[in-house]
């Protein structure tokens, strides 16, 4: 497809790391993309981002954090930059924030194009009836729609949007730079574990402290596999509201090999993806899990979760990895023991990982993107 002249704005909450890779990608075949930050970061995500590597034209509506600025006065703000950018093409992320609604709206009033971009599953949480129908109404005011994955796909036809003018983007990843960051620590493993205060053989956790991922079941399935494994380590990554509530777990159940690491900015990741033997999503609510993309391309195998989106278009069971029912521990506690008994297999998924990752990248992504808006634009 040729670059596109036509101007186009995309709604975001704040920047990220993985979506400014995303969007600078995007740019090259729309180079009048404009993308609309609503704030720099949000509490839950202290992400640090350089924004000279935003190299796609963006406005930044507020500064700090997301959570410290009225919803009401940036519905306000996004209409008015979209008053300001006049685009002909309006790309809405979600539907839960009211500058969503907003922008919506706004290219109603003015007869604009509308793509609804969106990762939500209808498996990921309970979703009550009243509020199907707010989001039908909503999806419906739209021309056509792109999905992360198939089960984002499906949700997005059960609210609405016909399903040949879905297009499913496909969660991606800078998979080399996670490749090349593990590569480095696993020359220098022995060094590294000493300066982490990790062991040698672990088993890995990313993400955010909270209840949707389950991490009580990881830490219970783990005291049940240090008595088969006592050189087994846990590694657990990440900041949020149970953080304390888990260290202060790990501590009463004496497991002295579990290690929690607080937040990590992205170009630290990959030397704990390196540090790490076999990779454990548990959430019970996920609509992708983008951090298997980024341990399956530094050669991790995966025990990912069904609720999770990414189980089931990345993860391939038996092959890459293993998809669990979250709510079984026991199923959870198999499949890290298959992989942590066995280092030929360990060896063997998590090449085959890195295989099927090859295709979710942001190059791609950003093809498959580009297509669906001037798909969208020519409607």
């Amino acid at each position: 497809m040729a670059p596109r002249s036509e101007k186009v704005v995309l709604l975001h909450t704040v920047i990220s790391p993985y979506k400014v890779t995303l969007f600078n990608q995007l740019s090259h075949w729309f180079p009048n993309l404009h993308v609309m930050y609503y704030s720099v970061t949000e509490k839950m995500r202290s992400w640090t981002v350089d924004r000279g590597d935003l190299t796609h034209h963006y406005s930044l509506l507020n500064e700090g954090n997301l959570e410290d600025h009225s919803w009401i006065w940036i519905a306000i703000q996004v209409w008015r930059e979209l008053d300001r950018l006049n685009p002909d093409l309006l790309i809405v992320s979600e539907y839960i924030y009211l500058p969503y609604w907003s922008g919506l709206i706004w290219a109603v009033v003015h007869r604009k194009k509308r793509l609804f971009f969106s990762e939500s599953t209808e498996a990921d949480r309970p979703r009550p009836w009243w509020k199907e129908i707010v989001k039908r109404w909503f999806v419906r005011r739209f021309d056509a729609g792109i999905s992360q994955g198939s089960q984002s796909k499906a949700y997005m036809a059960v609210l609405g949007m016909p399903e040949d003018r879905i297009t499913v983007k496909g969660y991606s990843t800078d998979n080399h730079f996670y490749a090349r960051g593990a590569a480095t620590a696993r020359a220098n493993r022995v060094e590294l574990s000493t300066q982490w205060g990790v062991s040698e053989f672990n088993i890995l956790f990313v993400g955010r402290f909270a209840p949707e991922k389950n991490l009580m079941a990881l830490i219970v399935a783990y005291e049940q596999l240090v008595n088969r494994h006592p050189n087994l380590g846990l590694v657990m990554v990440g900041d949020g509201p149970l953080q304390d509530e888990f260290r202060n777990e790990l501590a009463m159940r004496h497991l002295d090999r579990a290690v929690v690491i607080p937040f990590l900015q992205k170009q630290d990741v990959p030397t704990i993806y390196g540090l790490a033997d076999v990779f454990v999503l548990p959430s019970i609510s996920e609509p992708w899990g983008l951090v298997v993309n980024e341990a399956m391309a530094a050669g991790l195998p995966v025990v990912v979760s069904s609720k999770a989106g990414s189980a089931h278009d990345l993860v391939r069971h038996g092959l890459n990895g293993y998809v669990v029912d979250p709510m079984n521990v026991g199923e959870i506690v198999d499949a890290i023991d298959r992989l942590v008994s066995d280092t030929d297999l360990r060896r063997r998924m998590g090449a085959a990982a890195i295989v099927s990752v090859a295709d979710f990248t942001s190059e791609k992504s950003a093809e498959r993107m580009a297509v669906a808006m001037a798909g969208c634009i020519d409607l």
